[in-house]
């Protein structure tokens, strides 16, 4: 991989104190936690978290740069709950603000607006107050070592800081080019009431500008596949329905610079309980459309209400990027910001090169979820493969070609037979229990299906003429 070198030639005594940063205004920058912490849901991991400036001010002798805002409770935990109200303007996980001064002192606040300081001028062995409580806690900051480093495979000067204090010790490192390669979050410094296992070192994984190491993933990025790529799928939904999806990937072909085709070989196979079952064997399009686009949200921020996205590589699927769907929240009467657990949730986690994880939740009436447990790309696996049923080729064999649209359906639902070939048809139609709550012959190849007073959910339909057999399933939505 091609590295980026910067002021190879400096002599010593010109970098030892000048030019040093933490932030880059017109980037956005993306750090790793060193030590796990849980998200509720999402659980215990490595999380992603981001730096991003949203408002710049220049007053005499100095520049306040503001960070975005992340949302949260008012009291900062990561634990969140359902039904509690929500913090849309908690501080940045680096706090609310920086200001720089012309001498090089930095000063970040903490939750509580305690001043944490950093002298990006400072020389080799120098040291200084960085942080002191009301209650007379003490850090103290020290340059360790100002050298010559590689990270996101450029190479910069970076001036180590060893921050030491009530019995703990943290490592900052700044460069002069790229900002912070870590710090710490200072905004629970020095510990969430008293506690130091709220403060995490973070290592840099990745700049916007110039453009280094982790970026945010673009559409293009999660569904990337090559010819003899594979992905298992599990299937599930309320109690009764389970299955699987393997797709195979045949072709490849660039529509445009922005619109990817890729042929797929398809095996689909349900089962709803005794009775109940289907399968299917095909050859299908899968057409990735805007692969260029990317998600502009910060890791936890707060925006609108709108799902906020968290960005993490923990050990699952071969430690690949994985973003994931954010938390569904809502302004209730008591006019703020609560997460959602009785309305209906769309969410999706995808993950770089593999494809998407999806969950339609709308409890009580139905669920519905899609989980990836198996790839292989190149020589690369990870997961369990699915086994699928072993008639389930045979019989797909003989299936029938139609459409069933549209999808999801409302009030109607069109069965249509691609050919004539089947004038004594019956199509069949079974709730997510098994139950058949319809039944009828297809006429001429076409059948309309009054869904109105259907309740919304999973719907599975079985096509039989002539000994052949097709199955498949829609949607009912209101």
């Amino acid at each position: 991989m091609k590295k980026f070198i910067i002021l190879l030639l400096f002599p010593v005594f010109l970098y030892g104190q000048q030019d040093f940063r933490t932030v880059l205004p017109n980037a956005k920058a993306f750090f790793r936690s060193q030590e796990p912490f849980n998200v509720y849901e999402y659980g215990t991991r490595n999380y992603y978290r981001g730096i991003k400036i949203t408002d710049t001010i220049i007053e005499s002798g100095l520049i306040k740069y503001k960070f975005f805002h992340e949302y949260n409770f008012d009291n900062y935990s990561t634990d969140l709950l359902w039904g509690e109200c929500l913090n849309m303007e908690a501080q940045c996980w680096l706090g609310p603000e920086v200001v720089v001064y012309e001498d090089g002192k930095n000063v970040f606040f903490n939750r509580n607006y305690d001043s944490i300081f950093i002298e990006t001028q400072a020389g080799l062995n120098s040291s200084w107050i960085f942080y002191i409580s009301d209650s007379g806690e003490v850090y103290n900051a020290t340059v360790t070592d100002i050298s010559q480093k590689e990270f996101l495979d450029t190479t910069d000067i970076v001036k180590t800081i060893t921050v030491a204090g009530e019995g703990n010790t943290y490592t900052l490192e700044i460069s002069k080019h790229f900002g912070f390669v870590k710090t710490v979050n200072f905004r629970d410094f020095p510990g969430f009431e008293g506690n130091t296992w709220y403060v995490f070192e973070h290592d840099l994984k990745g700049i916007t500008n110039p453009a280094l190491g982790y970026q945010p993933l673009t559409t293009g990025d999660v569904f990337d596949y090559e010819i003899g790529d594979i992905i298992h799928i599990h299937t599930s939904s309320v109690g009764y329905y389970s299955g699987g999806i393997i797709y195979e990937v045949i072709g490849k072909e660039f529509v445009n610079p922005d619109t990817v085709n890729y042929k797929m070989i398809k095996t689909d196979w349900w089962s709803a309980g005794p009775g109940s079952s289907g399968y299917s064997y095909d050859t299908v399009d899968f057409k990735v459309e805007n692969i260029s686009y990317v998600d502009t949200c910060m890791p936890f921020e707060a925006h609108g209400g709108q799902p906020t996205r968290y960005m993490l590589d923990n050990n699952d699927y071969n430690g690949r990027i994985r973003k994931t769907g954010g938390d569904n929240y809502f302004w209730n009467p008591d006019s703020c910001f609560v997460l959602s657990f009785e309305f209906d949730i769309e969410n999706s986690e995808v993950i770089k090169g593999v494809g998407r994880n999806y969950v339609l939740d709308m409890l009580p009436q139905y669920f519905w979820s899609e989980t990836i447990v198996y790839f292989k790309k190149g020589e690369e696996t990870w997961g369990t493969p699915l086994v699928p049923p072993s008639t389930s080729v045979n019989e797909s064999k003989a299936q029938i070609p139609v459409n069933v649209f549209p999808v999801p359906a409302k009030d109607f639902v069109f069965i249509d037979l691609i050919t004539s070939n089947y004038d004594d048809a019956v199509v069949t139609v079974f709730d997510i229990t098994g139950k058949t709550i319809f039944k009828d012959k297809i006429i001429d190849g076409k059948l309309k299906i009054n869904t109105s007073g259907w309740f919304e959910g999973l719907y599975f339909y079985r096509i039989s003429s002539k000994g052949r057999i097709t199955t498949g399933k829609f949607l009912v939505r209101e």
